[in-house]
């Protein structure tokens, strides 16, 4: 029920957020890093300011968990996903319900919006790709085929591909204009966790549970190279320019490789249980990850040394996020809060309470000032992060909030629910747009 926030630096714990009353299942800063959004099993979405550790805005209309919450890239509006079956856009400034977007027979699987923010992507278990305008939530396509059990999907960085992996062996590309399946990637021997386009969409990296990391070429469809842990890869991602691929595994490591000839650069070793996730700071130095070991780590990517543990979570640590100038981190664990970390001293800034179920993600806003997270309380809620107070809560969703996602421009959220439901909201007004 608690959000911590860690000093990158020091590894220290700078504060806790308690508002939540149940699991918090994301949290993530604002773009302009100065506020916290985070979600909860406890059905609602809450932003937290940094400073002040306050709770700015409580969202409230999702009536169930909420399991992913996220900023648009300005940072004025929330998307959010719930276990009630619906997606809902959120109003930041407000507070106030957009849009909810819902009426969906199967679960949705996953939601994100296409790079210029102009439309919305999800999936659901009835083997249907859906993308729809982020305005009016009115369908644009539909993308049917051999898409069941869909795992994870990503726009091409130019917005003109998809790319999806099942709960397979299968990753496929699906043109837009012509909404029909272009390409067929086959290789791995066991389920695929993970897919992620390079920086210039030329390639795919994939990781898998068969204990490999492939690397495609997406204009020829040939494999490149397969890279290897000792037990299920979790997690893949591409260093912001493209030249290194950062993984992690259930071997308890990180591995950074060289995308181009595949080579392994350096083993991060350290955590003393499965690396749950990675990611990269914005230039690249450092790699961030979170482990069931109760523990962050910041380690240096030239040295493959740990800089910084950050310590203070009762409970594995699920999602992390940095905030956009690296300066600050923000976690959440199997339990109902968010923590955010000073990254120079270590401390722990705030923790963001309010949710009342798990939080499942949490994201900053693309100014760093608010973080949007997502519950199994069936809400989003966006936190302002100097006072760590609940700024927004999105409510909507009838059940657990899984996924949610900012528009480039921050101004709509989009979120994805076990409700089968995906929700457009507005973020200044914390409304409804499309359900």
């Amino acid at each position: 029920m608690t959000i911590r926030l860690w000093d990158v630096q020091a590894g220290r714990e700078i504060y806790k957020l308690k508002g939540h009353s149940s699991a918090v299942t994301q949290a993530h800063f604002s773009p302009d890093g100065h506020a916290i959004v985070t979600s909860s099993l406890d059905t609602t979405i809450r932003m937290w300011d940094v400073k002040s550790r306050r709770e700015l805005q409580k969202f409230q209309g999702h009536s169930s968990g909420v399991t992913a919450v996220q900023f648009s890239p300005d940072g004025r509006t929330i998307v959010s996903c719930s276990s009630d079956k619906t997606i809902r856009l959120w109003d930041v400034t407000s507070g106030k319900e957009l849009k909810s977007f819902d009426g969906h027979s199967h679960m949705l699987k996953d939601v994100q919006f296409s790079p210029d923010g102009s439309t919305i992507l999800f999936c659901s278990n009835n083997k249907t790709l859906h993308i729809c305008d982020a305005a009016t939530g009115r369908e644009i396509q539909k993308l049917e085929g051999q898409i069941n059990n869909l795992a994870e999907t990503h726009f091409s960085p130019d917005g003109r591909t998809i790319v999806t992996c099942l709960n397979d062996t299968t990753i496929q590309i699906w043109d837009l204009v012509s909404k029909r399946e272009i390409q067929k990637f086959e290789g791995h021997s066991d389920q695929v966790r993970g897919i992620k386009f390079s920086p210039n969409g030329r390639t795919i990296v994939s990781c898998s549970n068969d204990k490999t990391i492939r690397i495609w070429d997406v204009k020829t469809e040939r494999k490149v190279e397969t890279l290897g842990h000792s037990n299920h890869v979790t997690g893949v991602q591409f260093s912001p320019d493209g030249w290194t691929i950062a993984s992690c595994s259930d071997d308890r490591t990180i591995r950074i490789w060289d995308a181009i000839s595949g080579s392994e650069i350096k083993k991060l070793q350290g955590h003393s249980q499965q690396v749950k996730r990675i990611q990269f700071s914005s230039n690249g130095q450092s790699i961030l990850s979170c482990s069931d070991d109760k523990t962050i780590r910041l380690w240096d990517v030239t040295t493959g040394k740990e800089v910084k543990r950050f310590e203070g979570h009762s409970s594995g640590v699920t999602a992390i996020h940095f905030s956009p100038d690296n300066s600050s981190i923000v976690s959440c664990s199997n339990v109902k809060t968010m923590r955010l970390w000073d990254v120079a001293s270590g401390r722990e800034l705030q923790k963001f309470k309010g949710h009342s179920d798990i939080v499942t993600l949490a994201y900053f806003s693309s100014d760093g000032r608010t973080i949007l997270s997502c519950s199994w309380d069936k809400t989003i809620r966006l936190w302002d992060v100097s006072s760590g107070k609940e700024i927004q809560r999105f409510e909507g969703h009838s059940n657990i909030v899984s996924a949610a996602q900012f528009s480039p421009d921050c101004r709509t959220i989009a979120s994805g629910s076990w409700d089968e439901t995906i929700i457009l909201w507005d973020v200044q007004s914390g409304k409804i747009l499309k359900k």
